[in-house]
């Protein structure tokens, strides 16, 4: 009976072996694994990674789990670096000395350690070095560095001990979306692309942990292997056992940073939210990149066990995921993921190198001709047919002025402008065309944004348990621009953090224990509708809008796109967008290149009396001008701003009007800059001011007249709103319904009911004023020029009528 008992449990437990095999074979087959070369792999399968199993020699030391041989990676990188040489333009060989050495006297001359491997030519010159180094990074680039330091030793004999040579690798052929990444890049390199949406504060991580032994004194030191600290367990010394305990003072310490990257805007396929991931910088690269910015991450992508809680040893399934940073580089950014809007825009913008000697003097040929103006505004917005204006005012805002800091102040460079008017004139159309060129920007929606959107807002931070800002659109602007779409729609406490803003450059914030003023140098580019969809002519700019007259005089320039009835532009408007529809409207390719560079790219295209840039063209000389330029202003030009200010201040109808206040001088000021960086100028000219008056002008003449009068008043921007149920509105209304119906026509006095059923009848679309409340406006204004005194019942008019009469 035993032995029958024995035998049936011998016969379970081999079934049940049979089965777990089963199911770990199925759980192997259904898991992606890294292309790793193991010792299970059969000798006849070739593997990039390696020699398999049966193919290693007995005279090699590999690495633990590959197939990769020490000395010959070791052999392999050391030809690299002393034999690679980076390619001619126009793909020729390159001669002289090797690329990895020109690196060595650089880094010798900057006293520095990094040395940055390019990854791209290493998978062209060995492309077994480059597999091998992406399927085990952690691996390889401490034996890349030990070669590099050798290397570097032996170009310079006299280099310290104590100097090391750190590898970073950029430049990978191929890049991950951060939603693509998955458990087959564990371990792996990757580069990924993304905005900065958070950055950590500076942390010490032990590096080296300095252990005493409190028996004997004796000292160990552990070297840190993943943010782990081995404490020796027995002192080699002594022999007590838990004997050691670490002095922090004397351990070596490195600075470190967590950021948090987003998927950028332009990136996203329509409908899909953001997806975010933790970078972790060391030394180097700590504090080398800002909120806002768009960078190219590379480095190796960790996964870490995630406990139950703080209390127990117990993991649980799921592991957290982060990346390592080792190399980090700021990237352009192109909007809405779409390259064939763009025309290679963003690509063009990476490729720019600010010190070629063929693309700058391609952009100054360009920069010379006398049809420069119209060249750039053929270039921008083609698919938008008019608004010559107004594009030449949002060309000289992408350009931008020069930033002026001076012992006793600083003056903005940056250039706001608010397109307002009818519905379907193109001013949605207009900020997407500025956003998608922006290489630092966001778009954002008046009636979906909130002040904490625009500003900043507290969160807790998931690895510290700290509170933390994270920056709204405002501060990832910071020296780009800001696109705002139904400005109109925006609520008053969402507008009011705008004045800050678009004068002082700076966001003060106090939340949570935070108090900090952050940088917000954007340029605003704002598009708002009118309160009743189409634009009233009997009402000014601030009526239409229902938008504080405070925030409205912040803006440099104010554009009122009106859709007229005009039968022959009616007619070449709609002849311009039905050639969109067949492809004819913005055909640049059909008259062939008119200028080429030295090395055969094309910089204007188009018909011969019409040419224009690409887009790639474009956007490269708009950041070659804002990078290069700093216009200074002349003793002509400085003079010509003061007489065309003085100009614009005897503008006007009459002694109670003003037509132009200092902040037009500043903005002319700004203007003439800007218009003087798009011809690539060092100084401001007299034309250039003349340019910027005009501007100015043509913005006043349609934006600050007052229907009523026709004239160009300044006061709407900072008198009371007569829109608004406040006390002054009131009053305001209350003069104008007097002497209109009333003093006009010679009237001595109204009766109280009248007065009130008028003023009530002229605020159409606003509350009706109370009887007790009309009262009182009555009281502020008795004695003045147009309430003498009033009755419960009767109101005598005041002696302003015949002020009102002359």
């Amino acid at each position: 009976m035993i032995c029958d008992f024995l035998s049936s449990i011998q016969k379970k437990r081999t079934t049940m072996d049979v089965d777990n095999n089963r199911a770990a074979e199925w759980m192997l087959s259904m898991t992606p694994m890294r292309p790793v070369a193991r010792s299970q792999t059969p000798a006849a399968t070739p593997s990039p990674y390696g020699a398999g199993a049966a193919g290693r020699s007995e005279d090699m030391t590999y690495i633990w789990g590959t197939g990769i041989a020490v000395e010959e990676f070791k052999s392999a990188f050391r030809r690299h670096i002393e034999t690679y040489r980076v390619a001619a333009q126009g793909g020729s060989a390159a001669y002289g000395l090797p690329t990895y050495m020109k690196e060595f006297q650089l880094m010798k001359l900057r006293d520095s350690n990094m040395l940055e491997v390019d990854m791209t030519g290493l998978s062209e010159s060995s492309p077994q070095l480059y597999l091998q180094t992406i399927g085990h990074p952690s691996e390889c680039l401490q034996m890349m560095s030990s070669v590099a330091e050798e290397a570097f030793r032996g170009v310079f004999p006299d280099t310290p001990q104590e100097y090391t040579v750190q590898i970073s690798a950029r430049r990978l052929p191929t890049s991950v979306a951060l939603r693509d990444l998955s458990p087959s890049h564990i371990e792996t390199l990757v580069s990924i692309r993304g905005m900065i949406v958070r950055t950590s504060k500076t942390i010490p991580e032990v590096r080296v942990a300095h252990f005493e032994c409190w028996v004997c004194h004796h000292v160990e030191r552990s070297v840190v292997e993943r943010g782990r600290i081995f404490e020796p367990s027995r002192c080699t010394h002594c022999g007590k056992q838990y004997s050691y305990r670490m002095v922090h003072n004397l351990c070596i310490f490195e600075d470190k940073q967590m950021i948090r990257l987003q998927e950028a805007p332009e990136h996203l396929a329509d409908g899909d939210t953001p997806v975010t991931i933790s970078l972790v910088v060391y030394s180097n690269l700590v504090d080398t990149v800002v909120p806002g910015d768009r960078i190219v991450a590379t480095g190796i992508y960790r996964s870490n066990p995630m406990k139950l809680n703080s209390n127990t040893r117990i993991v649980r399934s799921i592991f957290s995921t982060h990346i390592d940073a080792i190399h980090l580089e700021k990237a352009a950014r192109g909007g809405n993921g779409s390259k064939k809007m763009l025309g290679g825009a963003a690509e063009a913008l990476e490729e720019l190198d600010l010190t070629d000697a063929n693309k700058i003097d391609g952009f100054h040929r360009i920069a010379q001709r006398t049809d420069l103006n119209e060249i750039l505004l053929r270039s921008f917005a083609p698919s938008i047919w008019g608004h010559d204006d107004v594009k030449r005012g949002i060309l000289c805002q992408m350009f931008g002025g020069s930033r002026k800091t001076f012992r006793h102040g600083s003056f903005r460079a940056e250039i706001n402008i608010i397109l307002c008017g009818d519905p379907g004139v193109a001013k949605s159309q207009l900020l997407t065309h500025v956003h998608e060129l922006s290489p630092r920007g966001v778009y954002t929606s008046g009636k979906g944004s909130s002040s904490v959107g625009l500003t900043a807002f507290v969160v807790k931070d998931a690895d510290t348990g700290e509170f933390v800002l994270e920056p709204g659109a405002l501060v990832l602007s910071d020296r780009g621009i800001c696109c705002i779409d139904e400005f109109d729609k925006m609520n008053d406490a969402t507008r009011s953090v705008l004045h800050e803003v678009m004068e002082q450059q700076t966001m003060s914030i106090a939340k949570a224990g935070i108090v900090a003023q952050l940088n917000a140098r954007t340029s605003i580019l704002a598009a708002a509708n009118p309160k009743e969809s189409q634009w009233n002519p009997m009402l000014n700019i601030v009526e239409n809008l229902q938008i504080e007259p405070t925030l409205l005089s912040r803006f440099d320039l104010i554009f009122l796109l009106m859709d007229r009835h005009d039968a022959a532009q009616d007619r070449h408007l709609a002849a311009h967008v039905l050639s969109l529809y067949q492809e004819k409207g913005i055909e640049r390719e059909v008259f062939g290149p008119l200028l080429k560079s030295a090395t055969g790219e094309v910089l204007l295209e188009g018909a011969p009396d019409k040419p224009m840039m690409p887009t790639a063209v474009f956007s490269q000389y708009l950041h070659f001008a804002k990078e290069t330029c700093r216009p200074a202003l002349t003793d002509a030009s400085q003079a010509q701003l003061s007489s065309a200010y003085v100009e614009l201040r005897r503008v006007r109808g009459g002694g109670k009007t003003v037509s132009a206040t200092l902040r037009q001088l500043e903005s002319m000021l700004r203007l003439a800059e800007a218009r003087c960086k798009m011809r690539l100028g060092t100084s401001v000219s007299v034309e250039d001011v003349f340019e910027a008056k005009r501007l100015i002008s043509a913005a006043l003449k349609e934006a600050a007249t007052d229907p009523r009068t026709g004239l160009i008043n300044m006061d709407i921007f900072t008198a009371p709103d007569s829109t608004k149920n406040s006390m002054e509105g009131y009053m305001n209304r209350l003069e104008r319904v007097l002497e209109r119906r009333y003093m006009s026509m010679g009237k001595k006095s109204a009766s109280v009911h009248e007065l009130r059923q008028a003023l009530n009848e002229a605020a159409t679309g606003m509350k009706p004023i109370g009887v007790q409340q009309f009262m009182e406006v009555l009281a502020l204004m008795q004695g003045g020029e147009h309430v003498a005194s009033f009755t419960s019942t009767l109101v005598t008019l005041g002696g302003g009528s015949s002020a009102v009469a002359s």
